[in-house]
Order: structure tokens, then C-alpha cells, then sequence
């Protein structure tokens, strides 16, 4: 009873009400008899509290101890104790007759099945997981309630002998001793016409005679019959006054088994009366509750037959009946007697509906009936069930229902119905084990545990070969959500809000699936803005770029690719599959998705912005790789973002010529392409330099647009090739990026150095470089003028420009030609013209303005 938490103290201990109490009772041998009813209250015995419930009587003992000088001393202790959930009631813990599984005997078995399991996290299988089977406890399988699974234990009330009933057929016959035989009526003159009725005057034909005095033949094997019972309708009066007449038996006419009410398809065609079913019902299984005007439900029909066979059952004893029907009351009350569910009858009806003429035997066995005359094995209708012991008592089914986490546990086998259907399904590995199961942490004593534990006590290998286990979620500050506390969120709010798309990336990435999430908004926000926001914004950009007409050669890369970018990002994709494709192939699903937002922000931020003039100048491989690639990562993605993957998918597609699954989910996975590793690696180092000098020009104060002279680069190893230097000349806006053996510190440098590398950029503008600097800030002011007039690229304009200062004014006519191009223009024309606004350029005032012209 010592423990870290709880330190050490003096121990009070009552036998009934705790289970560690009750083992040391046990141990001492403590008497084990109640105090407390089922109330909580103390019963009778207890003077003078007797009535009181245990926690108001709390003061009272104290106080009488006290009067008594018996108190040693009194304290509050803070400690956890159990409360309703639902109304903050203090509970008791109670001892009770129970019935138990013995789970501890299975314990070795249990720890080797889990050692088969792959866990992920991999600590919850030797760890929370692995602990809770190597202390298994036996299983307290019963519950003192009404609704649920019955237990299936009889128990004779004079000698106590148990009996488990494993599944119908366990039940007994009935006790009347009866037989049964069912019998369809030989053929009649409204078969041979096609037509249905219930009630007309058909006789049988000749071959309905020969079809009856073969069953005849039969009868007479089988030994004698007692009695005949008949529907009133003709045909079949007709089938047992012949059998009556060889057999010299008795017959009974019983309304009960007559044709079945046809209501108005009374004297219709048989084709009529099967058509209107298949062009009224939805599904087959409504004919239990759906029936043409006037007619009888399949539900009707089997309650009628039922609760004959039952009155019949009743009235003799001993006997060999025969009861002779029609073709649907004995195929509902055959599949009935069976304990076939509706979805069982009506299969059995597809497959051994009876013939005309044909006999049967029928079992008829004491089985729960319910209200309808379907087999239903719940109370009130199992517990109807009795029979006789050997010892002569009668046994009685126990009241009480089994655990519901049993019926959980069973869910691998129950599903299918096995062992009564389905036997190859499971015992042939189709639908057994799973593949991997998903739950939160707190099912390591809950479904993770059951379904192993039904799974061992079957003598089956471990039911799930994977198993993600979950954290729970909390709000944002680390609470556990709780109505009373007013911190639980709406789902539903959440997804209008940010889409179910990005609850489900957070849920995936947020944290590794066994830690607890804290649930806050911001992070979804976060989500849409810095992940989905960014692809759609690569979709856009592309979908500016692709001509009319225009035929992506499909996403499987037999395009020539020979531009640096574009082989640089289809291995980006390739080592995005093969990351993707691995560990969602080991469970590690937060790493995968975390992969996508990587993968997207090296697409947009380097690709994209690196390939800019390149689609501006109408590059068709451009446009193809970068569709290849959003084509791909739709794919890659829709496992994590299924509706956001699947209008990517559709987008793209539009200008696919190949043929196309209707959805990205019924496409497959893709496959991992060659990966360029050299290339990757060379391309990281020059988005490190390319960080290196965008440092070094915030360090100058020095923007963007301004071009610099000159840029080095000093490596501890290796070499970079031209062309990766020409993308260094456009990242960093300078004349030249070059490799030297030194970097040294000099007049008109700045370096800087990491990981092995120094760079240097030189910081001084000449009058040329300033003038450049100014051409490209006045391309960003156009820009953003056609940008403000919601202009695409495919708008044509006319720039006006007004500059004050004459150098800025003759820097401007002499470019025009760059600036057309930049700025997708016809003319650039000095003087005001369309809209526009007075503008800085570097101190100087200059108005520009532009004028919408056409497309292009």
C-alpha cells in the first residue's frame, strides 16, 4: 500500500467495497458480508445509521468515535475518488456475484500474440499495453442489466448443473416429442395458367397427382404419420385427401396455413404480381414490411405460421404431423424453424424454396420466437426458454447479459457470421486478421484488449497486425474537454469554418499519433493558410500558363525533361513518394504528411519562383512538369486531404489527354521514379548560399530589386556547376555568382560563413546598377497597377508614365522595349493616359498609369 504518490499512512480496509480490499480480506480471512445495500445505504444491522446513505452518515461516525474517545485524530486528505460522470454522485465500489472468463490462465499465450503485433508507437507493446496482459486480470463477464447479448448459460435450480448453449441447433427439441414433415401441394391448374390466388377453385393437374403419390411412396418409408393438417384452399384440401386416403390418416383443416393474402393481385399473373415487387421495393428485405393494397408482409406470414406451429406444438404430444401449405407460408415458416434472420430466409427462398409436391422434414426446436416469429435471442424471449436436467430439476437460462466489451471483441468473427456462414473468409485469411486497427490510448484496456482476448480464448492467432494508438485531444491550453467546463468544441463549427480537410491534416500532423493533441484553431488556420492556400496558388499560376488546347503528357514522365529546375523538382516528387510510400507503409503517418507541407513550400517558394520568366516566355516543358507534378501530389495526397486531392486531381486532369479514373481515389499509387540524389544535393547547397546572400543583403539594407555587382562563393569541398550559378545570379538580382579558392575581407564586401561556407557580396551600387534598380521598381508598380485592375496575363495594356526628373524620363524611353516585355505591354508612351497614380521610385516622384488594350 506504499507508493510514491501516496506515501505511507495508515490503511483502512473494507472487504466488500474495493478490489485491492477484497483480495487482502481474502488473504486474512476476513468475514465477506455486506453493510451497504444497493442504494448505498447502511442496511438494518448497522445501529443507529441504519438507512443513511454511507457518505451523509460520514459525520456522524466521526462524531460518535469521538464521543467515545476512539478518534486517533482527524485530517482532510486530498486524494482521487470515483464520481457519476453525469451527476457528480460519489460512488461505491461493490462486491457481486459474477460470472468470470479466466483470462489469467491465458496469459502466456496472450503476451505471445502480442509479440506478433507491430505497435506504433512501438513503447504501448511492451510498455502500457505489454503490462496490462502480464497482470491480466480475470474477466468479470457479466452484467446485472436487461438489454444486451444474453449469457448463454442454463442452470438446473435442483442440482446446479450448467449447460452453455453454443448456438441454435444446442437447443433441445421440443419437449412434445413431435414430428414434423411440411409438404407443398402437387401441381395445379393456376401454376400451369401462371396465375396467383389465394382463395380460386384450381384443381390439381395430373402431374400434381403423380407429384403427391410419389410423396406418398416416401411416406411410407419413413414410417407411419398421425395427423394431416391442411390449408382450406382446394389444391390443398385435394394433395391430402389423397394422402389421407392412402395412409388412412386423419385430416385437420387449419386456417392458419392457407396461401398467403394477395390482396389485390388476386387472380393476377404471376408475372404481374413478381414485377410489381422488383418495381416498388428498394431492396428485397422490405418485403418483411411492405405489401401491395389488401395483402399480407412476409412479417404477417411468418407470425401466422409461427404461432400455429407453437399452438400445434401445444395441442399434441408424441405425434408425426404433416402439414400441407402453400409454396411462400412454408418457406417463411421452414426459415423461421431454422432461426434464420430475414436476410437468412429470403436467401434461403433463392436457394431451396420448396417445389411443388415436394416433402420435408422439419426440426422444431425449443428456440426464443419473438413477438413477429423470427428467432430473436434477447430478452424477454430467451429467458422463455426451459428444459429438463438428468437430475429430473428444470433448468432456467442465468438473468444476466454478457459484457458489451465481449461483443466488441467478437467483431472480427461476429460480423461474418462465423462459424454458422463465412468459414472460408476467416479460417482462409480474406477477412482475418485485419491489416491494422486505429483507436486512443485509453482501448488498450478496451477494444485493443477484448479483441485479443476473444481472439486467444478462440485458440486464433492475434486478430490486427498493426496498430495505430492514439492520443486524445484537449483543448488548446492542455485541458481535458468537458461539457462543464465549457471548453468542447464544435466539429461541425470547425469544418464550416477551415473544411474537414484540414481537421483531418491537423489531426495527422499536429503531433505523432500516440501524443496528446491540443486542439486549437489557430493551428487549422495555419494549415489552410501555409499548405492548401500555397498549392491552390500553384494551381492558379499554372492554370494561367496552359495554352488553349493544350495536351499534358500525363503523369508518367516519358516528357523530355532537360531543364536544371525541372529535373530538380520531379526528383523532389520522386523522393517524396519513396518517403511517402515508406513509412505510411510502417504506420508513421505524421511524417508522411508532414512530408506534403515540405514538399509544397520547396514547390512554391523555389520551383514556382524560380521558373516564373521561363512560363512567362510560354515554355511548354515548363507547363508540362509542373502539371505532372500537381497530377502526382494529388495522389499522394488524397489519403490525407480527400476532398481538396480530388479537385486538385480533377483540375489537372482537365487537360489530360490520356484516359483518367472519374476520381484521384480510384487511381493507384504512384510509383517512385529515379531520383537524381546528385542534383538534390547540389541544389540544397545553393538554396544555403542563396540564404547566405539574401542575409548579407538584409545586413546591407539593400532590397531585392536593386542589382549588385558581384557575389563569391568559397566551399570546403566540391564544385557547383554554371548552371546552378546562373540560378544564384537570379535568386540574389546580381551580374555574377563565381566560385574562389578565398574569400578575404575588403573594401566594398560583406561576408558572412556557415556550415563550411563563406560567401561575400559586394555592396557597392554604381550609377548604372542604381539606374537598373529603377527599371525594375517601376515594373513592380505596374504590376501592381495591372494586379489592383484584376488584369491576367492574358490582358494586353498601354503604360503612360510623367516623369519630373529628366535622367529618370530618358532611362524610361530609351527601355521601352525591356519594359513592354516585363509588363506584357504594347506601348509604353510618355504623358498621362488611362488610370494610374504618382509613384517613388528611389526619391523620385514619376505618375504612371495604364490602359487596358485586349487580350492576348
Amino acid at each position: 500500500f506504499v507508493s510514491t504518490e501516496e506515501g505511507t499512512g495508515i490503511v483502512h480496509t473494507a472487504v466488500m467495497y474495493g478490489a485491492d480490499d477484497f483480495e487482502l480480506g481474502q488473504k486474512l480471512g476476513l468475514p465477506r458480508k455486506h453493510l451497504v445495500d444497493l442504494q448505498g445505504k447502511f442496511i438494518s444491522e448497522v445501529t443507529p445509521w441504519a438507512g443513511l446513505f454511507v457518505k451523509d452518515a460520514d459525520p456522524l461516525i466521526i462524531g460518535d468515535l469521538l464521543e467515545r474517545g476512539l478518534l486517533y485524530g482527524q485530517e482532510k486528505i486530498r486524494h482521487t475518488y470515483p464520481f457519476c460522470w453525469r451527476c457528480q454522485t460519489p460512488l461505491l465500489y461493490y462486491a457481486k456475484e459474477s460470472w468470470f472468463v479466466r483470462m489469467s490462465a491465458l496469459r502466456d499465450k496472450l503476451i505471445a500474440s502480442n509479440k506478433t503485433i507491430h505497435w506504433y508507437p512501438s513503447y504501448i507493446k511492451e510498455g502500457r499495453f505489454g503490462e496490462w496482459l502480464a497482470e491480466v486480470k480475470d474477466w468479470a463477464f457479466s452484467r446485472e442489466r436487461y438489454w444486451g447479448t444474453p449469457l448463454p448459460v442454463w442452470v438446473c435450480e435442483q442440482c446446479q448443473t450448467k449447460k452453455v448453449i453454443g448456438g441454435f441447433e444446442d437447443f433441445p427439441e421440443s419437449a412434445s416429442g413431435n414430428r414434423y414433415f411440411i409438404m407443398r401441394h402437387g401441381e395445379s391448374e393456376n401454376n400451369v395458367a401462371g396465375i396467383v390466388t389465394q382463395n380460386g377453385e384450381s384443381h390439381l393437374t395430373e402431374l400434381g397427382k403423380k407429384q403427391v403419390q410419389a410423396a406418398i411412396q416416401e411416406l411410407k418409408r419413413q414410417g407411419s404419420l398421425d395427423l394431416i393438417v391442411a390449408s382450406p384452399v382446394l389444391r390443398t384440401q385435394e394433395t391430402a385427401a389423397l394422402i389421407s386416403k392412402a395412409l388412412n390418416i386423419p385430416i385437420v383443416t387449419d386456417e392458419r396455413i392457407r396461401e398467403v393474402e394477395l390482396g389485390s393481385f388476386e387472380g393476377k399473373t404471376a408475372a404481374e404480381y413478381n414485377a410489381w415487387w422488383t418495381k416498388s421495393l428498394e431492396r428485397t428485405l422490405d418485403r418483411f414490411d411492405t405489401a401491395s393494397k389488401g395483402a399480407e408482409t412476409l412479417r404477417d406470414l411468418t407470425r401466422r405460421l409461427v404461432d400455429f406451429l407453437k399452438d400445434i406444438d401445444r395441442q399434441y404430444q408424441g405425434k408425426r404431423i404433416l402439414m400441407v401449405s402453400h409454396g411462400d407460408p412454408l418457406w417463411v415458416l421452414e426459415g423461421a424453424v431454422r432461426g434464420l434472420s430475414k436476410e437468412g430466409i429470403l436467401a434461403f427462398g433463392n436457394t431451396s424454396y420448396i417445389k411443388k409436391g415436394e416433402l420435408r422434414a422439419v426440426p422444431f426446436r425449443r428456440l426464443p420466437f419473438g413477438a413477429d416469429g423470427l428467432v430473436d435471442p434477447h430478452r424477454p424471449f430467451v429467458d422463455g426458454i426451459t428444459f429438463s436436467c438428468a437430475c429430473g430439476g428444470t433448468m432456467r437460462r442465468s438473468p444476466e447479459v454478457i459484457d458489451v466489451w465481449f461483443d466488441s471483441g467478437a467483431m472480427p468473427t461476429a460480423q461474418w457470421h462465423y462459424p454458422f456462414e463465412n468459414r472460408s473468409k476467416i479460417d482462409g485469411g480474406e477477412a482475418y486478421p485485419a491489416d491494422y486497427i486505429s483507436e486512443a490510448i485509453d482501448q488498450t484496456r478496451g477494444w485493443f484488449y477484448t479483441l485479443l482476448a476473444v481472439a486467444t480464448l478462440l485458440g486464433r492467432e492475434a486478430p490486427y497486425k498493426n496498430v495505430i494508438c492514439l492520443g486524445h485531444i484537449v483543448d488548446a491550453s492542455g485541458k481535458k474537454m468537458s461539457k462543464s467546463l465549457g471548453n468542447v468544441v464544435d466539429p461541425w463549427k470547425i469544418v464550416r469554418a477551415y473544411g474537414a480537410d484540414a481537421v483531418r491534416f491537423f489531426m495527422y500532423t499536429i503531433s505523432q499519433p500516440g501524443d496528446t493533441k491540443r486542439f486549437d484553431p489557430q493551428d487549422l488556420d495555419r494549415i489552410v493558410k501555409q499548405t492548401f492556400m500555397i498549392l491552390w496558388n500553384v494551381l492558379a499560376f499554372w492554370k494561367l500558363y496552359v495554352p488553349k488546347n493544350f495536351q499534358l503528357p500525363i503523369t508518367d514522365y516519358r516528357l523530355p525533361i532537360t531543364h536544371l529546375m525541372d529535373r530538380w523538382i520531379l526528383a523532389r516528387l520522386h523522393t517524396l513518394t519513396k518517403i511517402m510510400t515508406e513509412r505510411l507503409e510502417a504506420y508513421e503517418v505524421t511524417s508522411a504528411g508532414r512530408a506534403i507541407t515540405e514538399f509544397i513550400n520547396d514547390l512554391s517558394t523555389w520551383y514556382v519562383r524560380r521558373s516564373r520568366e521561363r512560363f512567362k516566355d510560354g515554355s511548354s516543358e515548363a507547363v508540362a512538369t509542373l502539371g505532372s507534378v500537381l497530377g502526382t501530389l494529388a495522389k499522394l495526397m488524397a489519403p490525407f486531404t480527400p476532398f481538396l486531392a480530388e479537385q486538385l486531381y480533377r483540375q489537372v486532369t482537365a487537360h489530360c489527354p490520356l484516359p483518367t479514373t472519374h476520381s484521384v481515389h480510384l487511381e493507384d499509387w504512384p510509383k517512385v521514379g529515379e531520383i537524381d540524389a546528385k542534383l538534390l544535393g547540389e541544389m540544397a547547397v545553393i538554396r544555403q548560399v542563396a540564404e547566405l546572400g539574401h542575409a548579407l543583403r538584409a545586413e546591407a539594407k539593400i532590397r531585392l530589386r536593386q542589382p549588385l555587382a558581384d557575389f563569391e562563393i568559397k566551399m570546403p569541398k566540391g564544385t557547383l556547376d554554371q548552371a546552378l550559378l546562373d540560378i544564384l545570379v537570379n535568386e540574389l538580382n546580381v551580374k555574377q555568382a563565381h566560385l574562389v579558392a578565398q574569400v578575404e575581407e575588403r573594401q566594398g564586401y560583406i561576408l558572412r560563413s556557415e556550415g563550411g561556407l563563406t560567401v561575400a557580396l559586394a555592396f557597392e551600387i554604381t550609377e548604372e546598377l542604381r539606374r537598373e534598380g529603377w527599371l525594375r521598381e517601376i515594373v513592380r508598380h505596374v504590376n501592381e497597377l495591372r494586379k489592383e485592375a484584376k488584369l491576367t496575363i492574358r490582358d494586353r495594356i498601354t503604360v503612360y508614365y510623367d516623369a519630373a526628373e529628366a535622367g529618370l524620363a530618358s532611362l524610361l524611353a530609351s527601355s521601352a522595349d525591356e519594359l513592354q516585355k516585363a509588363t506584357l505591354a504594347d506601348r509604353w508612351e510618355a504623358g498621362r493616359g488611362g488610370v494610374g497614380k504618382v509613384l517613388e521610385v528611389d526619391g523620385q516622384s514619376i505618375w504612371l498609369g495604364i490602359d487596358k488594350k485586349g487580350k492576348m
